[in-house]
């Protein structure tokens, strides 16, 4: 058993094709063949599209070898089912020459019984056959055949038993039958035909009655049993047929009787608005003549006309005319008369006279046509066509005919090409034709705003032709132009003189083509600077067999001194400057390239596309196998000295190594700028349509990162976001840059590994020198939407220069730099980036100085001590007392800093120095560098009692009634003074190093530039909340005993602790990276 798959194959047949690989796998038999007898057999097919399931049940089936023995016999009986009933009862007996046993593993099936089950269909097969054949080839039949009992269900009638009994010899053919449309029509048909020289026909035809209907639904039903395409069910059709007559004839005499009518009859089409209406016909053949008596047929309701008489002795006199036909309506109705399946026909009139004298073996037909205001639309390359005017006379003398075609105002539109080159048109385009010979006079032919002239001839086109086209004339370079890939930029400009043949027969055609180009009229992908000042000569020699070009030889010449193509051409004496040759294989549908050899004689000077300005020195050679797809290709290409001045871009060279799996590039001494590049990279062969890259390695002196941003739309702009597109796919890299500058930030000796998948760069393990110190981490750039995220590692760096580079304003802070940062911003600009810029950085420095921000002197500024006149006088002396103090140095300064819409939140930041430390809140504008802060401090007591009354005034001094200040020491220490929780106290660090003496707490308020005096908003001391109201309770209480309180001598001051120990985050800091 076995399957019929959906494909139409059987599993066994498809077992066979994939396991026997040879191109003519054949059954070789022996002289001596013994005689093969199986009394009984059984083949079960499945069709799985259909789920029906046949059967094969037979009996005696015998191979056995005759007389003859180039012969092989078969001989079997049986009976063949579908879903256990029985459709066919057969009996065959066939004869097939050894010879035709070729292939056989593709055409042993060929089953198109899934249409039984629908048709309810069943015979009796009586079959005695021999297949004769010459070279290999099917010639005729010889034998018998007759099928009985056939029977059919169409629609909801099964039809009466049918027969067919056919006799076939060489050139022979006897057929008697009776076969059934309905139930009550039938028609017999006895025919003896001779179809070799001397033609003959000796036919009778009874038909009663038939309805055309039935006609149609019976061949329908027929041509899907035998799966032949068709398309009779668009139409419908009505009318009767009824036929009594008897014909015989050799072509020279003539024998008839009966007659012939078609009655009322119309066809129609369902979609198109095509009807053949009114069809009455009347052939007479009565007394030896046939008379068309009656013809009426009407298309469209414009008539068509047949009249005339075939005599006893087979002289014909037949005339077929019609006027106005719509031949739109026609044609696209009956698909096989269209000259493509891509041609919409949308409109046109056909009128013609066809007609037919004399005797039947020596009739001289004659046909004139006129197709008028004929248009079309072929819908594959979206081309309108239009014909004002198409002729053809045509006429026979015995076996001679002749005739000319003329096409009057053609025109071809395109709206793929562009509008001044869209168009191809000729105001005559005309033919000669005869048995032997077209000959195709010499015709003008516009392409667009250019003219070629198209002549020549192809004799024996009917059976072998042999072509001799020639043309020449100039083409539009636009027009050329639309015919390249998308994906290949060209220049082109102007018109090419032309000249072309085409010479050969149907199976090889050889192609000469030449075209003169100059610095004006041109059409390729790099501009040649090489040929800029002289003209240069394109020629081609190919030839084509079948779906395969070869390529003798296509060379570009430099041509000096010639200026057109009339005359012939000496090749040898120019110089040439590019040579192709090679073959390509199925070049319509997939190309194959095969030893396609493409090479330059020498350097050539070119332009790159699209580049102003741009030059480079090109050699190449290479051998191209495979397809345009999968190439194979071997080979060098060398660039040398490349120029492209609008960028600032130079290299010395560039060299590309091709082999069948690799393309090795190298580029040397590539300037870009200030910037020295050298490139190594490995991709694999097909790179150019995949973007793949399996190794790339980049060093480099000096990379300006602004720079190469700012070169960014030299690529393809992103479709999707405000970058552009990096569509190569890295899989391994390495980058080595002695320098590096992106912005004001700097770094050397940086090593990293890169990759990259579509549009997106990784930069992994980087390892970097900056600032002093050590950087490193790992970064990811997105192209189209212009994003970084980076998690960056710093240690050890000076702080001064690192703030200069990466800070607003000018920040005043040393010490050593020690981060972990994690960001991510946008945009290409520094304010894009910080505008975005989003993420924390964990810090750092150790033994530091600060600016303004950290020294408290500068505090002393504040705009709520300035107001106060009681101090106002000792604030100068303070500032002066305090200064050589050194409150801006810090033993460590440390916290979080987070980044958000374009703003620094120290989340916050500590200090700790031996005269000062602080914990610091609040937000810095990354691009204004406006500041908002609030610093918790405490400083010692060296530094407090350095600042007269504003730090000596205590809280004693505000209760006691008799000090000398008075009642201006009350309002002091309110306006200078003020009560937070003790929590927030707490959060200041300790001074360090070990500090064991008393301190004191205070607030200070910034909004502005923190170096800016005027940005002090506010000092004030601090004290723990219910400071001052625990002290006043205490005085109370002290006097109802009349006992002196103890009061604090100075204000907030703190007792020493321990300094508590520094976080894991100084500890665990290293000294350097070590890759």
């Amino acid at each position: 058993s076995t399957k019929l798959l959906k494909s139409g194959k059987t599993t066994l047949q498809e077992y066979l094709e994939k396991n026997i690989k040879t191109d003519n796998f054949s059954i070789n038999f022996s002289k001596e063949l013994p005689k093969l007898k199986i009394k009984k057999y059984i083949i079960k097919i499945k069709d799985e599209k259909s789920g029906q399931k046949f059967k094969l049940a037979g009996n005696n089936f015998k191979i056995s070898q005759n007389i003859d023995l180039h012969y092989v016999n078969f001989d079997s009986s049986g009976d063949f089912y579908c879903f256990d009933k029985r459709y066919v009862k057969y009996n065959l007996k066939l004869a097939v020459p050894k010879s035709m046993f070729i292939d056989i593993h593709k055409k042993m099936f060929d089953i198109t019984a899934d249409e039984l089950y629908k048709y309810n269909l069943f015979a009796n097969l009586n079959a005695d056959l021999k297949v004769h054949a010459k070279d290999n080839n099917f010639k005729y039949l010889s034998g018998k055949i007759d099928i009985d009992k056939f029977t059919m269900k169409i629609g909801n009638q099964t039809l009466p038993p049918s027969f067919f009994h056919i006799n076939l010899d060489k050139g022979k053919a006897t057929v008697v039958s009776k076969f059934y449309t309905a139930k009550n029509e039938s028609t017999d048909i006895n025919a003896n035909v001779k179809i070799t020289k001397p033609y003959e026909i000796d036919m009778k035809c009874l038909c009663p009655r038939a309805s055309i209907s039935n006609l149609q639904k019976l061949t329908i039903s027929v041509l899907e049993l035998l799966k032949i395409k068709n398309n009779l069910t668009e139409f419908k059709a009505d009318g009767t047929i009824s036929a009594d007559f008897k014909v015989q004839t050799n072509f020279k005499t003539l024998h008839s009787n009966g007659s012939l009518k078609v009655n009322n009859a119309n066809i129609a089409h369902k979609s198109i608005p095509l009807r053949i209406n009114k069809i009455n016909a009347l052939v007479d053949f009565s007394n030896d003549n046939i008379k068309i008596k009656q013809s009426d047929i009407l298309v469209n309701e414009q008539p068509v006309k047949i009249k005339g008489t075939i005599d006893s002795k087979a002289n014909g006199n037949i005339l077929i005319s019609a006027n106005n036909l719509d031949l739109n309506h026609i044609m696209n109705a009956f698909p096989m008369l269209k000259p493509q399946k891509n041609l919409v026909v949308k409109s046109g009139k056909l009128s013609f006279t066809t007609k037919i004298q004399g005797k039947l073996t020596e009739a001289a037909p004659q046909i004139n046509a006129l197709i008028t205001n004929f248009n079309a639309t072929e819908t594959l390359n979206n081309i309108k066509i239009s014909i004002r005017e198409l002729l053809i006379d045509a006429k026979t003398d015995k076996n001679i005919y002749s005739g000319i075609v003329t096409l009057n105002d053609i025109l071809c539109v395109s709206k793929n090409i562009p509008n001044s080159s869209n168009t191809i048109k000729s105001q005559v385009l005309s033919a000669k034709f005869d048995n032997k010979t077209l000959t195709i006079n010499p015709s003008k032919i516009n392409l667009g705003n250019a003219k070629i002239v198209l002549s020549g001839n192809i004799t024996d086109y009917l059976k072998s032709p042999t072509i001799n086209i020639n043309a020449s004339g100039t083409v539009d370079t636009a027009l050329l132009k639309t015919f390249a890939p998308k994906d290949i930029k060209l220049f082109a400009q102007g018109y090419l003189p032309i000249k072309a043949s085409v010479t050969g027969n149907s199976r090889e055609q050889k192609i000469k083509i030449d075209i003169l180009a100059n610095h004006s009229n041109y059409i390729t992908p790099l501009h040649i600077n090489s040929f800029a000042a002289i003209n240069t000569l394109t020629s081609a020699e190919a030839k084509l067999e079948g779906s395969n070009l070869t390529i003798d030889d296509i060379s570009i010449f430099y041509a000096n001194g010639i200026n057109g193509l009339t005359k012939t051409i000496n090749k040898n004496k120019l110089k040439k400057a590019i040579s192709v040759k090679g073959k390509i294989k199925n070049y319509a549908t997939v190309a194959e390239l095969e030893n396609l050899h493409i090479s330059t004689e020498d350097k050539l000077n070119i332009s790159l596309p699209e580049i102003k300005d741009s030059r480079a020195d090109l050699t190449a050679d290479l051998i191209i196998n495979g397809t345009a797809q999968k190439p194979n290709v071997n080979g060098n290409i060398l660039l040398t000295d490349v120029l492209i001045p609008q960028y600032f871009i130079k290299a010395q060279n560039i060299a590309l190594s091709l082999n069948k799996s690799f393309i090795n590039a190298q580029i040397n001494n590539l300037k870009i700028k200030s910037m020295d590049v050298s490139i190594e990279a490995i991709a694999p062969i097909d790179a150019l349509q995949t973007n793949n890259i399996n190794y790339l390695k980049l060093n480099s002196q000096y990379i300006d990162m602004d720079y190469l941003m700012a070169l960014m739309p030299l690529f393809e702009q992103a479709k999707y976001g405000p970058g552009t597109e990096f569509p190569f796919i890295i899989k391994t890299g390495k980058v080595n840059i002695k320098s590096f500058k992106t912005g004001q930030i700097k770094a050397e000796n940086i090593s990293a590994d890169i990759s990259s998948k579509k549009n997106v760069l990784l930069i992994n393990k980087m390892f970097a020198d900056a600032y002093g110190g050590k950087a490193a981490g790992n970064i990811t750039y997105n192209f189209p939407y212009n994003s970084l995220h980076a998690d960056i590692q710093g240690r050890n760096m000076d702080a001064a220069s690192a703030a200069k580079d990466f800070l607003p304003g000018d920040q005043k802070i040393s010490g050593r730099l020690n981060f972990d940062a994690s960001v991510d911003m946008l945009g290409t600009s520094f304010e894009q980036q910080m505008k975005t810029l989003k993420g924390r950085a964990d810090i750092l420095v150790k033994n530091g100085h600060l600016g303004p921000l950290g020294r408290f002197e500068h505090f002393l500024y504040a705009q709520n001590l300035l107001s106060q006149k009681l101090i106002y006088a000792s604030l100068n002396s303070a500032k002066q007392a305090i200064s050589p103090k050194d409150t801006g140095f810090v033993t460590y300064l440390k916290g979080m800093i987070k980044f958000s819409s374009g703003y620094a939140h120290l989340n916050p930041v500590l200090t700790s120095g031996p005269q000062m430390s602080m914990y610091i809140t609040g937000n810095i504008n990354l691009l204004t560098n406006y500041t908002d802060l609030q610093i918790l401090g405490r400083v010692s007591s060296e530094v407090s009692s350095s600042m007269g009354l504003l730090g000596t005034v205590t809280i004693k001094d505000f209760l006691d009634e008799h000090t000398k200040y008075g009642p201006a020491i009350a309002n002091l220490f309110n306006s200078f003074n003020t009560e937070i929780p003790e929590m927030d106290i707490s959060r200041i660090p300790a001074l360090s190093p070990d500090y064991r003496y008393q301190t004191k707490n205070f607030r200070v308020m910034i909004q502005g530039d923190p170096d800016s005096v005027k940005s002090v908003k506010s000092f004030t001391w601090v004290n723990p909340t219910g400071t001052k109201k625990k002290a006043i309770s205490q005085k109370e209480t002290a006097a109802e005993k009349q006992t002196p309180a103890i009061l604090p001598e100075q204000n907030n001051e703190q007792k020493p602790s321990q300094p508590s120990a520094q976080p894991d985050f100084l500890n665990s800091i290293p000294d350097s990276f070590h890759e």
